[in-house]
């Protein structure tokens, strides 16, 4: 797949008879992409709060055990 820039560019050059639905499409995608970023970026943040916390809560019980089988010596 090759990306060809006067391709792409010519959906940006208003003529006689150029359609308005490429751009709109264009348009309409970046408005679902920013609107998609923002809604994953709540869920991503939450799962990497979620995440944090569950190696904290395993690290301290990691450590209890620790120092209950030094305490037992």
């Amino acid at each position: 797949m090759q990306f060809d820039i006067h391709s792409f560019s010519q959906n940006f050059r208003p003529g006689f008879h150029s359609s308005w639905i490429p751009i709109a499409k264009i348009g309409l995608g970046f408005i679902f992409t920013g609107l998609l970023i923002m809604v994953l970026k709540d869920l991503i943040v939450a799962i990497l709060s979620v995440g944090v916390i569950g190696i904290g809560i395993y690290l301290l019980i990691v450590a209890f055990r620790v120092y209950r089988l030094n305490r037992m010596i």
